[in-house]
């Protein structure tokens, strides 16, 4: 391995890495060789730590993936400290192994998590590699730049504004440091000023000029966007690594100061400098302030040359185009869409003026410019109201990544299919075609970008500012049925595709999750409450995908209003009420509440003792499981005992898969409580049912296995190694 590592020639903090995860690979793979009673995330944990290595070792120094190496370590060194705990090692006695391994299958969870962050570093690490250089000589490679997430694709506009370029160089070039240390320079104009490819520019050009200076660059929409970034890019460790290295730090769109005060803590201790980037008045309290205002003739006329692709050398087009820039506020944003529309069009620029004023209304030379772009993107099948309803929907998603199938899987399971989603199409079918027509009229004109993926499917993204004019552009009682609709497409799509999605798919419906909550917390009066009445289903969509990205406190928030919901319209007695008291106590576990979800399991078990039904036994179930988090096995046994008996009392074939289930879980109970005959037994009865079962079932071949592994370390715990031999031959 030593040689391997000096062969690519990486650092320091990297060799150590690899070291610790060669023997955390090894450690795993020792106990797996001789224990078949293996953790499931523990086995994919197995299978990915030798691709993290291999993908490791294809970077170099001259990459720049230290950070993202050291948090992985970090994690890393986590799960060695919990496996050396609970995992059997080589020189432990024969006894103790075996009841290690046992468990072990306790620990799934933890692992599970585990899991899901090795998964994201692999996938972090597996794009520098795509991006980086590794494939030329070390002596040919170009110099790496220090810059982290910089936008490869900033916007569309491929105009410079020099002028403001100089001023903030010159800004900072004057600025004296802070008391805290850091210079502050904050551009700040209204949407459509490009602000964010002024800092772009300004970033690009620090970066080529001086290879000291470190750039990071950081979305500061909200507070949980930067929070994300951060763990994979973390500021203070980045800084504190290379102190006497200079750094420039950029937060952009830091719209939201009222929600989101205390950037500062994300702020470095060291000495450096600080561009944000703003439409909020607020943010120029921070430091000093350029005001991003509209172009000057000559940017503008620049920029409106290329969109037209038309020479302006003529007097009376140079005069015609003067008269747009004055008509547009000189708005960069409005004159790229002035020119998309006039290249589109065909139209002579005079023309365009005259449009324009057929079509204003009292609001912004730039939205009225939308108006006019939106009119163009009819069709023969396609009205422009249908557009327009979709990209008003589009609005309340993320602005990044929609997929088609958000609204094929919407068309295809709501019934009857939403009017302006028929135009979509053809047959009783989706057309692709149709809609990726749209799509490409949209990118025409400058109001949306497009791309479609490997596998061909097509993805929408809108400007911010587009995104806000869209959802500005309506009534609010047009704003709370748009965002329900938003609500029910997205929950549509999660309910259908929630077992395929991949790690970035899940990632962005995560974020389309994240922008539908943020929109419908933000009505004045909203006619519906998510998770109540038709929408009580999609609530626990919702809270159901929460959990599954570790946001349990919003999964917790989101199933406490279906709660509430439920034991209203329902009462405190029904399947409904119990069913989503499990989920919530669920959600608790995860979030580490288990002293919460013990008491709410508690108190529903003893009020509804009276009450006979699957749910019933179903939280008894739960409470058990809690039980054991709190290291309280003995009344865990209780209550496991007291769940078997009703399960057998039901005598319904359907539930034998829970009982022999059930034999498992409170064999665990027992086995900790040293009742090892009652745990035999247990683990028999589970065994034979299994078997019996997987004459249909493929899936009870699995449980089969697995219950033979666990009998198997039974018999070895107890000495009886020859029966130990069978059930290991058997699993």
């Amino acid at each position: 391995m030593a040689e391997a590592i000096a062969t690519v020639g990486l650092g320091a903090s990297t060799v150590q890495f690899v070291s610790v995860t060669a023997k955390l690979t090894q450690r795993i793979h020792e106990f797996s060789s001789t224990a078949e009673e293996m953790p499931k995330a523990l086995r994919s944990i197995q299978t990915q730590l030798p691709f993290l290595l291999e993908t490791c070792q294809k970077l170099d120094e001259s990459e720049k993936i230290s950070l993202i190496i050291k948090e992985c370590h970090r994690e890393i060194e986590d799960l060695n400290k919990m496996i050396s705990k609970i995992l059997p090692g080589p020189g432990d006695p024969k006894l103790n192994r075996a009841f290690k391994a046992f468990k072990s299958i306790r620990y799934q969870d933890r692992f599970e998590h585990a899991l899901r962050k090795i998964e994201h570093f692999k996938t972090d690490l597996i794009l520098h590699c795509c991006r980086g250089t590794t494939e030329l000589p070390k002596e040919s490679r170009p110099v790496q730049k220090i810059t982290h997430n910089l936008p490869s694709t900033p916007m569309a506009y491929s105009i410079t504004r020099r002028r403001l370029l100089r001023e903030v160089f010159q800004t900072f070039s004057d600025y004296e440091y802070e008391e805290s240390g850091h210079k502050f320079v904050i551009l700040h104009g209204m949407g459509g000023q490009v602000k964010t490819r002024l800092a772009f520019d300004y970033a690009r050009q620090v970066s080529a000029e001086s290879e000291s200076v470190l750039v990071l660059w950081f979305d500061a929409t909200s507070k949980q966007s930067l929070k994300e970034a951060s763990k994979i890019l973390p500021i203070d460790e980045m800084v504190a690594d290379e102190p006497e290295r200079e750094w420039l730090l950029i937060f952009d769109n830091y719209d939201d100061p009222d929600h989101f005060a205390d950037i500062d803590t994300f702020y470095p201790p060291s000495h450096g400098s600080i561009l944000i980037t703003s439409r909020h008045a607020d943010a120029g309290l921070l430091g000093k302030v350029i005001r991003i205002s509209g172009m000057d003739e000559a940017e503008g006329l620049e920029l409106l040359r290329h969109r037209t692709e038309e020479s302006l050398e003529d007097p009376v087009h140079r005069a015609a185009a003067i008269n747009v820039l004055h008509t547009l506020g000189r708005l960069p944003l409005a004159i790229d869409q002035a020119g998309a529309y006039i290249r589109q069009q065909r139209l002579p620029i005079h023309m365009f003026l005259q449009q324009y004023e057929s079509q204003k209304k009292t609001i912004l030379g730039v939205l009225t410019t939308w108006e006019l772009s939106i009119q163009q993107v009819e069709s023969i099948h396609i009205t422009r109201s249908k557009v327009v309803h979709l990209l008003t929907i589009a609005a309340f998603l993320n602005h990044i990544e929609i997929s088609e199938r958000l609204f094929k899987e919407y068309a295809q399971r709501s019934q009857p299919v939403p009017e302006w989603l028929m135009c979509f199409t053809s047959g009783g079918e989706w057309d692709p075609h149709r809609f990726r027509n749209v799509v490409s009229k949209l990118l025409m004109l400058s109001l949306a970008q497009g791309r479609n993926d490997h596998t061909g499917d097509c993805y929408l993204s809108l400007h911010p500012m587009i995104k806000d004019w869209l959802q500005s552009r309506i009534t609010d009682s047009d704003r709370s049925v748009y965002i329900m609709e938003a609500i029910v497409l997205l929950a549509s799509y999660i309910e259908s595709n929630v077992q395929e999605c991949s790690l970035r798919e899940a990632r962005g419906i995560l974020g389309h999750v994240d922008a539908c909550m943020s929109s419908y917390s933000k009505l004045r009066t909203a006619p519906f409450r998510l998770g109540c009445g038709h929408l009580r289903e999609h609530g626990l969509t919702f809270s159901s995908c929460y959990v599954s990205h570790g946001r349990y406190r919003e999964a917790v928030e989101g199933l406490q209003v279906v709660l509430e919901h439920d034991v209203q319209v329902y009462g405190q007695k029904h399947t409904h009420t119990f069913r989503t008291i499990r989920h919530l106590a669920d959600a608790l576990v995860h979030g580490g509440q288990y002293h919460k979800a013990h008491d709410m399991l508690s108190k529903t078990f003893n009020d509804n003792k009276d009450v006979a039904g699957l749910e019933t036994l179903h939280i008894v179930c739960a409470l058990a499981r809690v039980l054991t988090k709190l290291d309280r096995q003995a009344e865990a046994e209780r209550c496991y005992e007291t769940a078997l008996k009703g399960y057998k009392l039901r005598k319904d074939p359907a539930k034998a898969h829970e009982i022999y289930l059930l034999y498992e879980r409170l064999a665990e109970v027992k086995l900790y409580l040293d009742k090892y005959g009652e745990a035999e037994s247990l683990c028999t009865e589970a065994h034979r049912g299994y078997e019996q079962d997987c004459a249909y079932d493929e899936d009870a071949t699995l449980d089969m296995l697995r219950t033979a592994g666990g009998l198997a370390n039974l018999h070895r715990t107890l000495g009886r190694y020859k029966e130990a031999e069978v059930s290991y031959r058997e699993a």
